[in-house]
């Protein structure tokens, strides 16, 4: 892993129109604090876990269903963690944009035109995700790394959706472990200091709910500078702090 990457993908806030993330960053973080704020949602799934515990050790016992409240809870949970993706995604366009000197009217129309083909393709794998599930993950991390670049592939560059998909794969080829754990371990070197935090607090609605949020959101704009350098090294040829050896 390269620390340095992972310091520098941290940096979120070194673009051209850092108002602007700032804005978003404060909107992202209320979309995530929603879920727990909002009255129509019962995030206390206490009842729940109780039965489905007793069904482990009865088998022979009713199958039990989360509350109306928990289950709009979790439907609001799944849409801001969508969000975050998309929010991530963008935040790399808005990167490579940028660095293309193109203006925050054109980068948007690029986004906007390649959204679509994106959206497709995450509603068409949205099963074969959920099941990998039942297979260690390893699908996933398969789609992960061959699929990086992808979405800057179709909303900064303008490719069809197989081209993309061919051009990523292509991209990626000798850097698909590096991306993993690149990944890994800026998400890992981000939960130490919330983790440190917490330990020093006590169980609160600050350390349960607002402190876990921030850093959410915080891995929410890290991760997509993270994908908007590895496009422009892979992509544009862009120097970055990346080993120039890829691992095979």
């Amino acid at each position: 892993m390269n620390l340095l990457l992972t310091l520098e993908s941290m940096k979120f806030y070194k673009i051209k129109h850092e108002r602007f993330i700032q804005v978003a960053f404060v909107l992202l973080y209320l979309i995530n604090l929603a879920p727990f704020l909002l009255p129509i949602g019962d995030p206390d799934f206490s009842v729940y876990m109780t039965a489905f515990e007793k069904l482990l050790t009865d088998p022979a016992g009713p199958i039990p269903m989360p509350s109306v409240g928990n289950l709009i809870m979790m439907g609001m949970v799944i849409v801001a963690s969508a969000i975050n993706l998309l929010v991530t995604i963008a935040y790399a366009a808005l990167m490579v944009g940028e660095h293309a000197q193109m203006s925050g009217k054109l980068i948007l129309k690029a986004f906007l035109k390649g959204l679509p083909q994106l959206l497709l393709l995450t509603v068409l794998m949205i099963v074969p995700l959920l099941l990998s599930s039942l297979l260690l993950m390893i699908p996933v991390l398969y789609f992960v790394s061959n699929f990086y670049l992808l979405p800057l592939l179709l909303l900064s560059d303008g490719n069809k959706l197989t081209d993309a998909m061919q051009n990523s794969i292509k991209m990626t080829k000798g850097f698909k472990i590096m991306i993993l754990l690149q990944m890994f371990f800026l998400s890992i070197f981000l939960s130490l200091p919330e983790s440190l935090i917490l330990s020093f607090l006590p169980v609160s609605f600050i350390t349960s709910v607002l402190i876990p949020q921030f850093f959410i959101v915080l891995q929410t704009f890290s991760q997509g500078r993270l994908m908007g350098i590895y496009y422009l090294f892979l992509v544009k040829k862009v120097p970055v702090m990346i080993p120039s050896k890829p691992q095979k």
